[in-house]
């Protein structure tokens, strides 16, 4: 009897271990650097002078001026954008043609907002995710410091889902179950010895 429940344990613990193991989505999503507007690098895509402007994730217009940068051709751009009340917003811009839902989701989570077609805002056609970051300019656009790096993300890393925790915490539960039975199992074996010896 004490076998069989022995042998039921530990079948479970490694289903469970199994399952865990082949549902588990563990990854890192490496992103490129993007220059701090302080000092942009990159070809100048677009340069906006005195007026209104949109920031991609903002519903409201923006006054003051802005200038777009493309870092690695039209892939990724960072716009820099300085208001009128020395109120500056980075945006930066990266082409995600390509990344999977679990890396878009993801990039959601972590701030990134989705822009289904970048050419409607001077680049290629294609899906992109921004992210904004304040930081503040001087007047008549001249960039005095960054307060806000949001840009400067090198990796980010997905530990799984509730449902997948849940399911790795029942599977130490099995195999902590499986252990605990084994040695009781070995104690009562080495009493009936004891016992068969006296």
């Amino acid at each position: 009897m004490r076998n069989k429940v022995l042998r039921t344990s530990l079948f479970s613990a490694t289903l469970v271990v199994s399952l865990l193991a082949s549902t588990t989505s563990a990854f890192a999503l490496t992103l490129p650097t993007f220059p701090a507007c302080e000092t942009p690098h990159g070809s100048v895509l677009a340069s906006n002078g005195q007026g209104n402007h949109g920031i991609a994730g903002s519903n409201s217009d923006h006054t003051g001026t802005d200038i777009v940068y493309s870092v690695s051709g039209k892939a990724q751009a960072t716009q820099c954008f300085c208001g009128t009340d020395s109120h500056g917003i980075q945006t930066d811009w990266l082409n995600v043609t390509g990344y999977s839902d679990g890396d878009l989701d993801f990039l959601r989570r972590s701030g990134w907002v989705f822009i289904p077609d970048g050419k409607l805002w001077g680049l290629d056609s294609g899906p992109y995710m921004t992210h904004n970051s304040n930081y503040t300019c001087g007047t008549g656009g001249a960039v005095l410091g960054i307060s806000d790096p949001g840009g400067e993300v090198l990796g980010l890393a997905d530990t799984g889902t509730a449902r997948q925790n849940l399911i790795a915490a029942a599977g130490l539960s099995f195999i902590i179950a499986g252990v605990f039975l084994v040695s009781k199992s070995r104690r009562s074996s080495e009493k009936q010895l004891v016992a068969e010896v006296e």
